[in-house]
């Protein structure tokens, strides 16, 4: 017979007790029987990978030391590592897997555990630093772009117009390194166009009324109220590419200016990635009797990179009202989950501010709040 013995990895000399028993007839004669036993050995080596994990400081200084395993293991983990390289004047924001890239890759956040393969052993992250500009170089949310973004060191903001009616809205570079709308959007009543609007095709946003439970049918809900912004169900949000079907995936279209989306959601979303970089506690009247709500990015009004989001309440379609404004947030992504369910930013402060920057969402066709963010 044959028998494979495995002497494991990288261990030429090993030990290995073997036990041999013969069998014989029940009619056997007494006696003492002798036999020759052949041992063959054939080595079999296994093919050994090295997988390496690199950081470069791309400008900067204190990049963490690479990581290699030596392994026959088809597939490697490593954990990114949490030291911070440093650039005088700048503010890391993270890594990618290019030296150029405008933003930090959210999969290679500190503590983030990453599998390289044998296919793919070697991986170098590149770290990103914010810009030196204390000044966007545009006024017009339409005339946004990455390497605008890209050139303005975190904290700084700026007032720019949607052509869309000509509304203003403040902006700010936020500590995750993107840029972000730091006010709710108002936009109702208008026809959307891809010149204007984050659309393939045109999508009109019905004027404001309150609604009940209606799937892909556009519904939007603005009471005057700038600070807490309109209401929008997750169908007109996407501009009509958030229908009932759609499930694990990232609509396509919203009704954010062009240049800019709705964030994506989950655990790997922007805005669990934003909430990673700090959060503050429960806020009362920040500033505004009544205003309450949450600064994410950051832990106050004073720490650079820090947006506050007001608890703007949710219209409820079940009953056609608006409910929970100033104790209740609920901010659409663009990510379904499942074929029932959008992931949200969701906050409750008669739930001892209670805050989730990936809950799933039943009610796609309730009235939550926008926040847009730049391509």
């Amino acid at each position: 017979s044959t028998q494979q013995i495995d002497s494991g990895t990288g261990n030429p000399n090993f030990t290995k007790n073997l036990i041999f028993a013969a069998k014989f007839a029940n009619d056997a004669a007494p006696g003492h029987y002798t036999a020759d036993v052949t041992l063959s050995l054939v080595a079999k080596p296994k093919i050994l990978t090295t997988y390496t994990i690199s950081y470069d400081a791309n400008g900067g200084s204190g990049a963490p030391t690479a990581e290699s395993v030596e392994t026959a293991d088809s597939a490697t983990t490593f954990t990114v590592s949490s030291t911070k390289p440093t650039l005088s004047g700048r503010t890391f924001l993270g890594w990618a897997t290019t030296d150029n890239a405008y933003y930090p890759e959210i999969a290679y956040d500190s503590g983030k555990n990453v599998t390289l393969t044998a296919a793919n052993p070697n991986l170098t992250l590149y770290a990103v630093w914010d810009g030196t500009s204390t000044s966007f170089s545009t006024s017009s949310m339409q005339a946004m772009t990455p390497a605008i973004c890209a050139a303005v060191k975190v904290g700084t903001s700026h007032s720019m117009t949607d052509s869309r009616g000509s509304t203003s809205y403040t902006v700010a570079r936020l500590s995750d390194g993107r840029c972000w709308m730091t006010q709710n959007l108002r936009i109702i009543n208008r026809t959307i166009t891809s010149t204007d609007s984050d659309v393939s095709t045109s999508f009109t946003i019905p004027a404001s009324a309150l609604w009940t439970d209606e799937l892909d049918m556009p519904h939007a809900y603005y009471n005057n109220n700038t600070t807490y912004g309109a209401y929008y169900n997750w169908y007109t949000a996407t501009a009509g590419t958030g229908t009932q079907n759609l499930a694990d995936s990232d609509a396509t279209s919203s009704i954010c200016p062009k240049g800019w989306r709705l964030p994506t959601g989950g655990g790997s979303g922007e805005f669990q990635a934003l909430y990673n970089r700090g959060k503050s506690g429960w806020i009362l009247n920040n500033g505004v009797i009544g205003l309450n709500g949450y600064w994410l990015g950051g832990t106050s009004s004073t720490t650079p990179g820090a947006a506050f989001f007001p608890a703007a309440g949710v219209v409820n379609s079940l009953n056609s009202t608006l409910v929970g404004d100033s104790n209740h947030g609920d901010y659409w992504s663009r990510t379904a989950y499942g074929t029932s369910y959008v992931y949200r930013l969701y906050f409750d402060g008669n739930n001892d501010g209670n805050i989730d920057p990936a809950s799933a969402s039943y009610y796609k066709y309730d009235g939550y709040s926008v926040r847009c963010i730049a391509r």
